[in-house]
C-alpha cells in the first residue's frame, strides 16, 4: 500500500479529503434549509419550486468547492505543551501525568484524529472510483442519444409539422426545432442542446388522436423553451460529483419533478385542453419500456401526481401551514448557527467536526414533520348538514381538547350553508354523506358549490360524484341546466368528467343540436373534436351546397385541419373541371393551388384538362410568370408535359433571351433542351463562334463542347 501513502501524502490528495467528509453535514444543512422552503413553497408555483431546487443544487456544488480551495495542503502537527519540553526526569513524568488528568477531553480529540488521517485516503479512492463509474454511464447515454438522433427520420406529417411551427410560435421559440419519429422510442422526447428535435414514436403515432400529439409536442417544446436539457446535464454533473450523498439525489429528483409540472403548465397553457393531455399521458404510460436518462420525454416524473395537477384535486392531504414551515427554517437556520459557533474549522478531520449536532434521537428534528403528518381531517357529514346551526354556546373550562377542531370544522359547515340560493325547505338525502377535510369546505364556499347544487346533480344521476369534481363543475360553468341539456342531446348520462371537456371546448347545447341535425346521431367525443377543430355548421351546410351532401363529420375535421374552402370547389367547376373529390381538393390544397393559380395559369396560355395536372405543374415549379416569360421569347403554346421539360432541365427564359441575342431565334425545344443539358452557355457560343469565324449550328456546338472536355 505504498502507492495510496505516497498519495494520500499530496497536498491536494489532503485538500480533497477534508473537503468530501466537510460536505457530508454541509450537504445536510443544504437539505434542512431545501425541506423548509420547499414547505412554504408548497402551494406556489411549480416554477418557483423548481427555481429554489436548482438554488439548493448551486449550493451543493459551490460549498464544497469554497471548502476545496480554503482548506490546508496538509493536517497541522500538534506540539506538545511548554511545559512538558521544560521539564526533565521524575518533573517530566510528574508534569506528564497531570496533563494527562486536566487535558483528558483534548487528548482523545488527537486520537480520534489520527485515527480519522489513517482512514483519510480511503474516503477519497472510493469516490473517484464512483465517479469514474458515474462518468462512464454518462458517456454510454450520451451515445446512446446520439444513436436516436442518427436513426429517426423526418416526420412526414404535414398537420404535425404546422402544429408545431404554431405552438413554438406561441411558445416565442426562435430556434428551430425539427420534428422527427424514431421506432426506438415509446414516448415523445426532446433531445438536443444545440440543434434541439422532438422524437415521436412510430407505435405512438397510431395510438393517439392528432390533438393529443399536438399537446404532447407542446410538452416537449416547453423542455425546448425553458433549456432543460442544458440544465438537465448540469444537474447529471452534480450528480456525478457528489453520488455520496443522500441529500443531492432528493433534491435533485425533486428538481425533475418540479420540471415536469412547469412544462405541464406550459403545454396545457399552450394547447387550452388539460384533459387531452391527461389522456395523452395516461396513454403514454401504458406504451412506456423506459427512456434514456439525457433526454427528456414527457412521461418524467410520477405520472398520477402529475395529472392530479391538471386538475383542481381534494387528496385530504394537510396544506402548506407557513408557520410551521417557517418553524422549520428558523430550525434549520438554529442548527445552522449552533454548528458554525462549535464546530471545527476545515482544518480538523471529520469525525471531530461531526459533533452531536446530527445526533440521530434528536426530538428537535423529528417533532416538527411528525406534527405536520398528525394533523387529522375534519370529520363531516356536509351534504346533510350543511343548514344552519342553532347558536352555540361558548366553550367552557370542561371541554376538551379536542373541540376547538370539532368547532372550526362546523364553522366552515354553517358559513358554507348561509349562501344565497339555499332551500332550507329541502333535505337531501341519506346516502350523500360524505367525509371531507377543511379544504373541502372552504372550497366549497369559495367556488359556490350549495346544498342545492349539489342535490340537483345528484337528482341527475350523479350520485358519488367527489368534492374535487364538484369544485370543477362550479369552477367550469358546467351548470345543472347545461347537464340536463347535453344529456337529453346525447340519449345518455354523460359522465362529469366529459361535461367538463365539453364546456372547456365551448361545446354548447345549440352547437350539439345543429351538429347532431347535420351528422346524425354523433358521441361527445366527435362533437368535441368538431369543435375544437374550428368545424362550423357553416362550414358544413357550405360543403353540402357545392354538391357534397355525404361529407362525414372525419372529412369535415380533415377539411378544416388543411383549410380547404368549400368555395373553391365551385370555382374550378365554373373553370370547366369537373367536380373534383375530396381527396383531389385536399391534395390541391397541400400542394398550393389555388383558384388564383389556376385562373393565372389559363390566362398565361397553358391548357389544362384535369385539376391532377395542376397540382403536377405546381409541384415542377411552373407558375404563371414563368409561362408569360416563354411565351415573350417565342414559346407561346406550351402543353403541360413541354412545360416540365423545360423547367425541370433548367430553362430559363432569360438563358432563352441570351440564344436569341446571339441569333439563334428558331431553336426548337428539343435543341434548347439539348443545349441546357451540355451546359453550353451563351459566353461558350460567344467564344466558340468567335474562334470558329461563324455562328455554329446547335449540332456544332454540341461536338465542340463534348470535344473539349475529352481533353481535358
Amino acid at each position: 500500500m505504498n502507492w495510496l501513502a505516497s498519495l494520500s501524502s499530496q497536498p491536494l490528495f489532503h485538500r480533497l479529503g477534508v473537503t468530501l467528509l466537510e460536505f457530508l453535514w454541509q450537504g445536510t444543512l443544504v437539505a434542512l434549509v431545501w425541506g423548509a422552503v420547499r414547505a412554504m413553497l408548497a402551494r406556489a408555483k411549480p416554477s418557483a419550486r423548481y427555481a429554489a431546487g436548482c438554488v439548493a443544487l448551486v449550493a451543493m456544488i459551490s460549498i464544497p468547492t469554497w471548502t476545496f480551495l480554503t482548506a490546508p495542503s496538509a493536517a497541522p502537527d500538534r506540539p506538545l505543551p511548554e511545559r512538558f519540553l521544560s521539564a526533565t526526569g521524575g518533573e517530566r513524568s510528574a508534569a506528564l501525568t497531570g496533563a494527562l488528568v486536566s487535558d483528558t477531553n483534548r487528548i482523545t480529540l488527537e486520537k480520534v484524529r489520527g485515527f480519522a488521517r489513517q482512514l483519510e485516503p480511503w474516503p477519497v479512492v472510493i469516490w473517484a472510483v464512483g465517479v469514474v463509474l458515474l462518468c462512464l454511464r454518462f458517456l454510454t447515454g450520451w451515445a446512446a442519444v446520439a444513436r436516436l438522433r442518427r436513426g429517426a427520420e423526418i416526420l412526414a406529417s404535414e398537420s404535425l409539422q404546422r402544429a408545431l411551427t404554431e405552438i413554438a410560435r406561441a411558445m416565442r421559440i426562435s430556434r428551430p426545432v425539427r420534428l422527427l419519429q424514431s421506432a426506438a422510442v415509446q414516448v415523445p422526447t426532446a433531445l438536443g442542446l444545440l440543434r434541439p428535435a422532438i422524437l415521436l414514436p412510430l407505435s405512438g403515432l397510431t395510438g393517439l388522436t392528432t390533438r393529443q400529439l399536438e399537446a404532447l409536442i407542446a410538452h416537449e417544446l416547453a423542455h425546448v423553451r425553458r433549456h432543460d436539457y442544458l440544465i438537465n446535464l448540469l444537474q447529471t454533473a452534480v450528480e456525478t460529483l457528489l453520488f455520496y450523498h443522500p441529500a443531492v439525489w432528493w433534491i435533485s429528483a425533486s428538481v425533475r419533478i418540479e420540471r415536469e409540472n412547469c412544462c405541464d403548465d406550459l403545454a396545457v397553457e399552450s394547447t387550452g385542453d388539460a384533459g387531452t393531455y391527461a389522456r395523452a399521458l395516461l396513454h403514454l404510460e401504458e406504451e412506456r419500456a423506459g427512456s434514456v436518462q439525457l433526454a427528456l420525454a414527457a412521461t418524467g416524473g410520477p405520472l398520477l401526481a402529475r395529472i392530479g395537477r391538471l386538475f383542481p384535486r381534494f387528496t385530504g392531504e394537510p396544506a402548506a401551514n407557513p408557520g410551521r414551515a417557517g418553524a422549520l427554517l428558523a430550525l434549520a437556520a438554529i442548527v445552522l448557527l449552533g454548528a458554525a459557533a462549535t464546530g471545527p474549522s476545515p482544518t480538523d478531520a471529520f469525525p471531530g467536526a461531526m459533533g452531536g449536532a446530527f445526533a440521530e434521537d434528536s426530538p428537535a428534528l423529528v417533532s416538527p414533520a411528525r406534527e405536520i403528518e398528525s394533523r387529522p381531517p375534519v370529520q363531516t357529514t356536509v351534504f346533510n348538514q350543511m343548514s344552519p346551526s342553532p347558536a352555540r354556546p361558548k366553550a367552557t373550562s370542561s371541554e376538551t381538547p379536542s373541540e376547538p377542531k370539532t368547532s372550526s370544522a362546523r364553522t366552515l359547515t354553517e358559513s358554507a350553508a348561509h349562501t344565497p340560493t339555499q332551500s332550507s325547505a329541502r333535505t337531501p338525502t341519506e346516502s350523500s354523506a360524505r367525509t371531507l377535510t377543511e379544504e373541502d369546505l372552504e372550497d366549497f364556499r369559495m367556488h359556490g358549490v350549495t346544498p342545492d347544487f349539489v342535490r340537483d346533480i345528484e337528482a341527475l344521476g350523479y350520485t358519488h360524484a367527489s368534492p374535487s369534481t364538484l369544485v370543477s363543475l362550479r369552477t367550469h360553468g358546467v351548470t345543472v341546466e347545461y347537464l340536463r341539456r347535453i344529456n337529453e342531446l346525447f340519449g345518455q348520462r354523460i359522465s362529469l368528467d366529459a361535461a367538463i371537456d365539453l364546456r372547456n371546448h365551448g361545446v354548447l347545447p345549440e352547437y350539439a343540436s345543429e351538429m347532431s341535425r347535420i351528422f346524425g346521431k354523433l358521441s361527445p367525443d366527435a362533437v368535441e373534436s368538431l369543435r375544437t377543430h374550428g368545424v362550423s355548421p357553416e362550414y358544413v351546410t357550405r360543403f353540402r351546397d357545392q354538391g357534397y351532401g355525404s361529407l362525414s363529420a372525419d372529412d369535415a375535421i380533415l377539411m378544416r385541419n388543411h383549410g380547404v374552402d368549400p368555395a373553391a370547389a365551385g370555382e374550378l367547376v365554373k373553370m370547366g373541371f369537373p367536380k373534383p373529390t375530396l381527396d383531389q381538393l385536399l391534395r390541391a390544397r397541400n400542394h398550393g393551388v389555388t383558384v388564383e393559380y389556376v385562373r393565372g395559369m389559363r390566362e398565361a396560355g397553358m391548357g389544362i384538362p384535369s385539376l391532377e395536372v395542376v397540382v403536377s405543374l405546381r409541384n415542377h415549379g411552373i407558375t404563371p410568370e414563368y409561362l408569360k416569360g416563354m411565351k415573350e421569347q417565342g414559346f407561346a403554346k406550351l402543353s403541360s408535359d413541354e412545360a416540365i421539360a423545360l423547367r425541370n432541365h433548367g430553362v430559363t427564359p432569360e438563358y432563352v433571351r441570351e440564344l436569341r441575342q446571339l441569333g439563334y431565334t428558331a431553336l426548337s425545344i428539343d435543341e434548347t433542351v439539348s443545349l441546357r443539358n451540355h451546359g453550353i452557355t451563351a459566353d461558350f457560343i460567344r467564344k466558340t463562334n468567335t474562334s470558329a469565324g461563324k455562328r455554329l449550328s446547335v449540332d456544332e456546338l454540341i461536338e465542340s463542347r463534348i470535344w473539349r472536355r475529352s481533353e481535358r
